[in-house]
């Protein structure tokens, strides 16, 4: 086990090398770029402004920490019962045996399994945009819902942007929103999996009393 972890380090190694040494290039050429004329070169920043800063700043970020926080808390309790209902449904003989009958029945399992994730997502976008507007950062609703699903989904900004006290709370529900959406597709690759393996089975039982017949 031990040979064959160091036959797999040396194999990276050559790779590894190659890409620090990419960004030993790119590092020295964002250091040697050329200042704008008529731009002061910014110089270092002393230490004890950046601690100032750092602190006149960290109840805010703590405040949004929390706040997102919070929110993924929420988004996986939602996200959570929807797994907990779908898995107790393909628990359910009854179900299995009625869903195991047609092809058509494991398509209506998908379609329901995806618009129960759809639904879950979107109750997930209706929470982050009642936060927005509690916290005033956004003016109506439409804005609200607007930047909610937009920064929920990662398309990138457009013409609605957030102040600075409320930029690290946005990042944060975009990294939130992949989380869900990754979540929701492991999900209905699941139910996907197991209407073909009803399928599969429907048809090398035939008429297999335990799978045809009626509840």
């Amino acid at each position: 086990m031990a040979q064959r972890s160091r036959s797999v380090l040396a194999a990276f190694l050559p790779h590894l090398a190659l890409l620090a040494v990419l960004l030993a290039v790119l590092v020295g050429l964002l250091l040697q770029a050329p200042v704008a004329a008529g731009t002061p070169s910014p110089g270092p920043v002393p230490l004890d402004e950046i601690l100032l800063e750092a602190e006149q700043q960290s109840p805010q970020i703590l405040r949004q920490l929390l706040l997102a926080l919070g929110m993924t808390l929420l988004c996986t309790v939602i996200h959570l019962v929807i797994s907990a209902m779908v898995a107790a449904g393909f628990n359910s003989e009854g179900l299995l045996r009625w869903a195991s009958r047609t092809s058509s029945r494991h398509l209506l399992l998908i379609a329901g399994t995806a618009l129960a994730t759809f639904l879950a997502m979107l109750l997930e976008i209706l929470t982050w945009a009642v936060l927005f507007l509690r916290l005033g950062a956004v003016a109506s609703v439409e804005q609200a819902l607007y930047f909610s699903s937009v920064t929920f989904a990662s398309l990138g900004y457009g013409d609605i942007t957030l102040a600075l006290p409320f930029r690290l709370l946005a990042s944060l529900e975009a990294l939130v929103g992949i989380l869900m959406a990754g979540w929701s597709t492991a999900l209905l690759l699941a139910v996907v999996q197991k209407c073909l393996g009803l399928r599969y089975h429907r048809k090398g039982s035939g008429s297999d009393s335990s799978v045809t017949s009626a509840p």
